[in-house]
């Protein structure tokens, strides 16, 4: 996956307009942080195992802090669309999203 940010960001979500979620190949995450920045979504199988330090990475990388939030709304999205994303969980994600420093 962290080799690939033309194929998923450039061809996939560009050229084809594909909006969906991309998830991992099951332990094919080796690098969270260059994964989530080529357009990964999700790493499976969960827990993630790649990702110990992406949110220490996206507090002092822009770009990285900006992949994650795109991960983020892409899982969202894909909660909504699915019917697994009751009022509650709205609230609760928009709260922690807006507390300072994420």
């Amino acid at each position: 996956m962290q080799r690939e940010p033309r194929l998923l960001g450039g061809i996939l979500r560009g050229e084809w307009g594909f909006d969906g979620l991309v998830m991992s190949d099951w332990g094919g995450t080796h690098s969270a942080g260059k994964s989530v920045r080529a357009g990964l979504d999700l790493e499976m199988p969960g827990p993630a195992k790649a990702r110990a330090g992406l949110l220490a990475e996206a507090e002092h990388d822009g770009a990285t802090q900006q992949a994650v939030r795109e991960a983020a709304r892409n899982v969202l999205r894909l909660m909504e669309r699915t019917g697994t994303s009751t009022s509650a969980t709205r609230r609760s994600v928009t709260r922690n999203i807006r507390k300072p420093g994420r």
